[in-house]
């Protein structure tokens, strides 16, 4: 192999940034990015030749990773893909959203009070007829046994 066939190797950043690496599993390891470049960095931490990693550096975004080497706690990673993975506004948004339970609970004790508001209504309607008929022979009966009948304002037997 000829020198001109080998690969350049990018311009390498020397940089210390926080970052939280995602192993399988879904282990957290929070580590400091040391150099990094186009298609990878190095990490300081301990890691697995071709473990597959997803790496948060923290200014700059996500990323999904394979280690390519491992050397006295220090580990070289290339990025299987360079976009940066962020959620759009949107999607967060609605995220956010879909996870939020906080108002969960109030909209069940709406929906219990008006399953009984319902069942009440229902109940006294339907016993409503059966109430006043009942009534009304209470009423009829009473003005059967005193002999007449009492309207408003007419108190005299």
């Amino acid at each position: 192999m000829s020198l001109k066939a080998r690969p350049t190797r990018r311009l390498r950043h020397t940089v210390q940034l926080d970052a939280s690496v995602t192993r399988s599993g879904g282990f957290v390891l929070e580590t400091i990015v040391t150099d990094l470049s186009l298609e990878g960095c190095c990490l300081q931490g301990f890691f697995q030749p071709r473990e597959i990693i997803e790496l948060a550096i923290r200014s700059i975004g996500k990323f999904r990773a394979q280690v390519q080497w491992v050397k006295y706690g220090r580990a070289g990673t290339r990025f299987l893909d360079t976009r940066v993975v962020r959620p759009s506004p949107l999607r967060a948004g609605s995220q956010r959203l879909l996870g939020d339970a906080r108002g969960v609970a109030a909209i069940e004790y709406a929906f219990l009070a008006s399953l009984i508001a319902v069942s009440l209504v229902a109940s006294l309607t339907i016993l409503g007829s059966g109430v006043a008929g009942y009534f009304a022979s209470i009423s009829s009966a009473v003005e059967q046994s005193l002999g007449t009948s009492y309207h408003s304002g007419d108190l005299q037997p």
